[in-house]
């Protein structure tokens, strides 16, 4: 029998033990002086968000992508691969393309309603990381390596992987900024791994723009990034365990604690992403 709340381990070591054991889900976050923001404050209720996309797991094979919507489930579907399938990593324009987590997992390609198009993703053989989480700016996909803390650039179908820059992080989140043309990332260390939880925010050349820590830090494990070009926000999920609901935060691109709302999925997020309302028009890498 499960416990209700998981180890304290970070979400890509959890997706290594899934690997083993079979479990696992999916459902549909050049030096300058850098402002740095203290611990996010608290301000009330969450404003409403757009459509998000969610993957997430709660248990053996219980992969599932999803849309949440205010904090209801509007629609929910099984990976391409099956339940067992980890594919957390999206990139989300006119359709979802899902990164499998490792070299084991496939991704694949679905309608903003989750319907498969028929298109699958290898694994790059190049990237030998975890990849929990992902985003484009419509021209080319990115994802964060979570032991690595390397940001990767890839084509839009995710092949040809380039790294950007190092971050140093534990990268469980990364979202893109089509207002700044810039993107965010998350450090999610839990505070047993001297986590901080730490959001930046870096130019495409790596230069780190911004920076701020979560309300309440790495306890619990913040985990997935996404940006909501809607009203200019950032959301986290919180690892906090499985049988649980997923508790989503949002936050001001200053660090502003903006509030919490508590999502009818069960268990633990380990990829969120808004689709991308201005595509990049001037990147070259797109397939």
């Amino acid at each position: 029998m499960r416990s209700s709340r998981p180890q304290q381990i970070s979400a890509a070591r959890a997706v290594a033990r899934r690997v083993a054991t079979g479990v696992g889900s999916l459902v549909v976050v050049t030096a300058l002086t850098v402002p740095v923001a203290g611990p996010a404050q608290a301000t009330g209720k969450p404003r409403p968000f757009s459509d998000l996309y969610v993957a997430s797991y709660n248990g053996e094979c219980t992969h599932v992508l999803s849309v949440i919507k205010n904090p209801r489930v509007t629609r929910t579907w099984e990976p391409v691969g099956g339940a067992c399938n980890a594919a957390s990593a999206m990139a989300v324009v006119r359709t979802v393309r899902t990164l499998g987590a490792r070299p084991e997992f496939v991704g694949a390609e679905y309608t903003l309603r989750g319907r498969p198009t028929g298109v699958t993703y290898a694994y790059p053989t190049t990237v030998t990381m975890d990849l929990p989480d992902g985003t484009t700016d419509g021209r080319a996909n990115y994802a964060g390596g979570y032991f690595d803390g390397v940001v990767y650039r890839f084509s839009r179908d995710w092949t040809d992987p380039v790294p950007l820059f190092s971050t140093g992080l534990f990268l469980g989140g990364i979202a893109y900024d089509p207002h700044t043309r810039s993107l965010w990332v998350l450090d999610s260390r839990t505070d047993f791994e001297a986590g901080t939880g730490e959001i930046r925010n870096y130019a495409m050349d790596g230069t780190l723009r911004s920076s701020f820590v979560v309300r309440g830090g790495s306890d619990p494990q913040p985990f997935a990034l996404a940006y909501d070009a809607a009203d200019r926000t950032l959301w986290i999920s919180r690892n906090r365990g499985f049988d649980t609901p997923a508790l989503l935060e949002q936050y001001s691109t200053h660090g502003r604690y903006l509030g919490s709302t508590t999502t009818s999925l069960t268990g633990i997020v380990g990829g969120l992403e808004f689709a991308l309302r201005h595509p990049c028009r001037h990147h070259h890498h797109s397939r």
